[in-house]
């Protein structure tokens, strides 16, 4: 990415991944989840002259495609021995070199005219058409339950991102829960809110108003969840943490 583009893009978004470390453009911080350390810039030629030992701003910012962050599947439910607890921290599957990861579609199949729309309808629809589905694809859905946009993704990831006030639905091949990257996503946009969903059922986060976009990244990129499966451990995390960062999370079982 050129670095006037990455100016500019970076300020429409709350904060963005430079280099697996968190940006925020509109106070120039750059946080290290490793360290939990926070490097604040006075301007953007001292941004692009950083270096942290290996760590290269200014190289990470090149290597990037865009800001947004694609929805990318999670790790699945791997289990440890039965009944025992174990630390997982969010992870996602790797993206597979090649692959067009938003790939558009009409929407219109999903607007079928119905006098009375709804998120739930929309959701029902998409469940049919993808729960199943060996590759990702994702929609956008408004309160009225109307689907602004449909993209069909790769084996573990889709790019899509919501605007003000709309809900992103994908689907997981693998059927498991959120991965970092799909919190994150939906974090970093005005998006109300994610959904992942496959065979088991759908997992679901709505910000409220009081949502804090950053702190809320800041604890994803360092939660260690106790549970006896990825899945589980996702599920107690993001139970727990309603309250402390804004948000409302459901699972609605098949």
């Amino acid at each position: 990415m050129e670095r006037s583009q990455f100016e500019a893009d970076s300020r429409l978004v709350e904060f963005c991944e430079v280099g697996g470390r968190l940006f925020t453009a509109d106070d120039m911080e750059l946080w290290n989840p490793q360290d939990a350390k926070t490097v604040t810039f006075p301007d953007w030629d001292t941004a692009f002259a950083y270096h942290d030992g290996a760590y290269s701003f200014a190289d990470n910012v090149r290597e990037m495609r865009s800001v947004l962050i694609d929805e990318n599947g999670g790790r699945g439910a791997s289990s440890s021995t039965k009944g025992a607890m174990k630390t997982f921290k969010f992870g996602h599957a790797p993206h597979k070199s090649g692959e067009d990861l938003g790939k558009t579609k009409f929407p219109a199949e999903f607007n079928d005219g119905e006098k009375t729309q709804s998120f739930d309808k929309a959701l029902a629809k998409f469940r049919r058409k993808h729960a199943d589905s060996d590759t990702e694809y994702a929609i956008t859905v408004d309160e009225q339950g109307y689907v602004h946009q449909y993209r069909h993704g790769g084996s573990t990831a889709v790019q899509i991102a919501g605007r003000k006030g709309q809900m992103v639905i994908h689907n997981h091949p693998s059927g498991g829960a959120f991965s970092d990257s799909d919190l994150l996503s939906t974090a970093q946009t005005p998006a109300k809110g994610i959904v992942a969903t496959g065979a088991k059922g759908s997992y679901i986060v709505r910000k409220t108003q009081k949502f804090k976009a950053k702190a809320f990244a800041k604890g994803v990129k360092t939660a260690q969840m106790q549970g006896t499966s990825y899945d589980d451990a996702v599920d107690k995390w993001l139970t727990a943490n309603q309250k402390k960062y804004g948000y409302q999370y459901e699972f609605r079982k098949a």
